[in-house]
C-alpha cells in the first residue's frame, strides 16, 4: 500500500528549535511510513550543513540510532542549546494549532514555546505584552 501523500519538510535551519522541527518531522515519517529504526538516518538528510557536523560529533552507537526517541532526544539537546531567544518569541508569536493538533497537544506545546521562550516565566503579563 502507497503511504498518503505530503508536503515534504524543509531542511533543518541551525539556529531554530529542533523540538518543534522533530515534532513535524516525526508527523511525516508517520505518514511516509519510515521504520523507526531508520528514521535517525533519513532525518540526516533534513539537516543543514552545521547542523550535520554537531549531529555527527554525538557518535551514537547504531543501537542508539535505530531507537528514534533516544536519537531524537539526544539531538535536540544539543541543536536546541544553540536557539536564540529571538527566534523562539518569533516562533512563540506565530505559532498556530496545526490541523491533526488537539487542543490539549497545542496548549502543552504553546505552553512550552512560551517557556523557552521566556525563559519559563508563567507571567500573564509578559503573555499579554507579546
Amino acid at each position: 500500500k502507497l503511504p498518503l501523500p505530503c508536503k515534504k519538510p524543509a531542511k533543518f535551519v541551525y539556529g531554530t528549535s529542533f523540538r518543534d522541527y522533530a515534532t513535524g518531522w516525526s508527523n511525516y515519517a508517520d505518514v511516509i511510513k519510515i521504520p523507526v529504526e531508520n528514521r535517525y538516518a533519513v532525518l540526516q538528510t533534513f539537516l543543514d550543513d552545521q547542523s550535520q557536523v554537531i549531529a555527527n560529533g554525538l557518535a551514537l552507537s547504531d543501537t542508539q540510532k535505530a531507537e528514534w526517541a533516544t536519537a531524537r532526544d539526544s539531538l535536540t539537546a544539543v541543536l536546541d542549546r544553540f536557539v536564540s531567544k529571538s527566534a523562539l518569541k518569533k516562533q512563540f508569536v506565530k505559532s498556530c494549532q496545526q490541523s491533526k493538533e488537539s487542543v490539549a497537544e497545542y496548549g502543552s506545546r504553546i505552553s512550552r514555546l512560551f517557556n523557552d521562550a521566556f525563559d519559563g516565566r508563567g507571567d500573564v503579563d509578559l503573555l499579554c505584552s507579546v
